[in-house]
């Protein structure tokens, strides 16, 4: 089954995309595997739209790129809408263009497996719900759908009127998703501050959402990519933590 990798960035985290592409790169042995959406807010310059295209290209087979419509005036300090606006558009161009169901990778969410693609496109297919993904609580106990996660192709056809709002996404998808959703222990969210948080890191995760530094990719080792493997700890990182 094909799975359609949606990537979303604003100005604020271009240079994060390209680094995320420039990881999955390494992390699929150097190779180009998969098909990439990149979802562009109109706020990014078009030399560092070219970066992040260029570096997509080295690490997926076929890429398309597309830029989201301008929100109101009035709305563009609103990072939900923006957010919002973006989800949109990408779950159009994946019901019309592609037809396939698609998985949202925010430039803060990390492929930790050279095996990602393939482990969360068997298991969508494996299981009868329109959607897969991490299922929070929030503080009031209302369970909701973390963004990062599989989507059905006509997604947009149940979530497009939700997200014209500027209600955070899980406001969204705790009335429309999770009762049509298959939890997975395959995303996990996990703030990564510090070398130490790798070890947080679930053994069934292929996803982890919250690497905004890029402390993982920084940290991997050059592996073949039938080898799952987490970052290593270098030697310097050995002895400043007292480990050697």
């Amino acid at each position: 089954m094909k799975l359609l990798v949606v990537i979303p960035y604003c100005a604020n985290d271009a240079v994060q995309a390209e680094r995320a592409c420039d990881h999955v790169y390494r992390l699929n042995g150097k190779k180009s595997i998969g098909h990439a959406l990149l979802v562009v807010n109109d706020d990014v310059h078009a030399e560092m739209r070219m970066k992040v295209k260029i570096a997509a290209e080295l690490a997926y087979e076929t890429v398309e790129e597309t830029i989201a419509p301008t929100v109101a005036e009035q709305y563009l300090n609103d990072k939900f809408r923006q957010m919002n606006n973006l989800f949109r558009h990408a779950a159009m161009m994946a019901m019309h263009q592609f037809r396939w169901p698609w998985v949202w990778l925010e430039p803060d969410c990390v492929p930790v497996k050279p095996s990602w693609m393939k482990d969360l496109a068997e298991a969508y297919d494996a299981q009868p719900r329109k959607y897969l993904g991490l299922i929070s609580s929030q503080p009031g106990g209302q369970k909701f759908m973390a963004r990062c996660g599989v989507y059905f192709t006509g997604a947009s056809f149940e979530l497009d009127k939700l997200c014209q709002g500027d209600a955070p996404f899980p406001l969204i998808t705790s009335t429309e998703v999770v009762r049509r959703a298959t939890p997975t222990d395959m995303i996990q969210y996990l703030n990564i501050s510090t070398v130490e948080s790798l070890s947080s890191i679930s053994n069934s995760a292929v996803l982890v959402h919250g690497d905004k530094m890029g402390i993982f990719a920084e940290n991997m080792t050059e592996t073949p990519s039938n080898e799952d493997q987490l970052p290593r700890l270098t030697r310097r990182q050995k002895r400043e933590q007292g480990i050697v």
